[in-house]
């Protein structure tokens, strides 16, 4: 299966808390229910059955019946020796395998150009090996970068080189792995991907050649589901995927600081996640995406525990203080207000309903000596009395 953790990358204290009490468990689970997800597979070589080449056919079967797959030679499956020709393509009983594997000296024996260009190739579901020293590579190039883009489907080998034999059988096991991880979230998400749901039930005891094919093209569903397929496929992504969904959100340095890659480094990942848009970047901060949370749900990750409430409480405290203060301003401002209307209207009301007013009405002698001067006469004052105002 893919690689664990790599043992170069250095994680922090509490990310090395979260890889030994969470991840490994949930992540060697996974992926031993990929493992038992098998595949219907058929070997096409080359025309030539030389010794050689027939004794690493025979190899390149064993290790995937080991694997738990059902592999067949292509002859073994009635294909006529008309299909090992250039538009052999055509004649492939594509619909009785997954996968057909597909070891070659030359791109012509897998199809013209425009096989390629019209992806026959994945329509017959042909991972493509062939020898880097083909001499008609460069006819294919732009089909053969396209086929990569989309579906991932074609490598090269050296048939040459001693270790070039070991090498071969691993990216052949590597491509398989990779579309056994296709079917395994295709049954697991049937209704999501828009498939129809199947009961597979494997174990790792099951009969060699009882194995069906699977309903759907699995190059077909890579490409329709390739940015999912390649976290999974990623154990460091998928990690800190994991590990950003427990934190909830983080930044990008403390990510850094908690993951730390040798060379490639952690921003990568992150753009895988991005186009996976199992991840988000908002605010300075990095956090998981309603999908990214579904996938690793999915997955049989623990849904992260809540946030402490004072934490998630404490802008509604804030703000319900807030609301108090403005509440009480707002009524201690109307009070004000409704005395100042109340002594305006009590004073106008005085004011209307003075009940006096002083008239003069008759005159008052001034008799006290005391205050007259010598040889002065008394002055008369007007008396007042009350009259009603009119």
């Amino acid at each position: 299966m893919p690689a664990r953790l790599p043992k170069t990358l250095r994680l922090s204290p509490r990310a090395q808390r979260f890889q030994s009490g969470v991840f490994e468990s949930v992540y060697d689970s996974v992926l031993n229910a990929v493992s038992r997800t098998p595949l219907v597979i058929m070997l096409w070589g080359p025309r030539q059955r030389s010794h050689e080449w027939s004794h690493r056919r025979l190899e390149i079967r064993a290790e995937l019946e080991q694997l738990g797959h059902t592999a067949f030679l292509s002859e073994q499956l009635g294909v006529p020796i008309a299909a090992v020709s250039k538009k052999g393509v055509e004649f492939l009983q594509s619909e009785t395998a997954d996968l057909i594997v597909a070891v070659q000296a030359l791109y012509g024996v897998v199809g013209g150009v425009n096989h390629f260009v019209e992806y026959r190739i994945a329509d017959a579901k042909m991972l493509l090996f062939i020898d880097e020293g083909a001499a008609d590579q460069n006819l294919y190039a732009r089909a053969v970068a396209e086929m990569q883009e989309r579906y991932n489907n074609v490598d090269t080998f050296k048939p040459q080189d001693d270790g070039g034999r070991n090498l071969l059988l691993k990216k052949i096991i590597d491509k398989v792995r990779l579309m056994q991880m296709v079917k395994y979230r295709a049954i697991q998400n049937a209704s999501r991907w828009g498939l129809r749901a199947e009961d597979h039930t494997f174990s790792s005891t099951r009969p060699q050649g009882n194995v069906q094919p699977f309903r759907y093209n699995l190059l077909e569903l890579y490409r329709e589901h390739r940015t999912e397929i390649d976290v999974l496929n990623d154990p460091v992504a998928l990690f800190i995927l994991a590990f950003v969904n427990n934190l909830h959100k983080t930044t990008l340095q403390e990510l850094s600081s908690d993951i730390a890659i040798p060379q490639t480094g952690v921003s990568p990942k992150i753009a895988l996640l991005e186009r996976a848009e199992m991840l988000i970047k908002a605010g300075g901060m990095i956090e998981p995406t309603g999908f990214g949370e579904h996938f690793l749900n999915s997955l049989g990750f623990p849904a992260a525990a809540p946030t402490a409430a004072t934490v998630s409480q404490l802008p509604l405290i804030r703000w319900d203080r807030v609301s108090a203060m403005a509440t009480g301003a707002g009524i201690a401002l109307a009070t004000i207000v409704l005395l100042f209307i109340a002594a305006l209207y009590g004073a106008s009301v005085t004011q209307k309903q003075a009940p006096l007013q002083l008239t003069p009405d008759h005159t008052i002698t001034l008799t006290s000596p005391a205050v007259l001067p010598r040889g002065a006469t008394p002055t008369k004052v007007p008396n007042t009395t009350a009259t009603p105002i009119k």
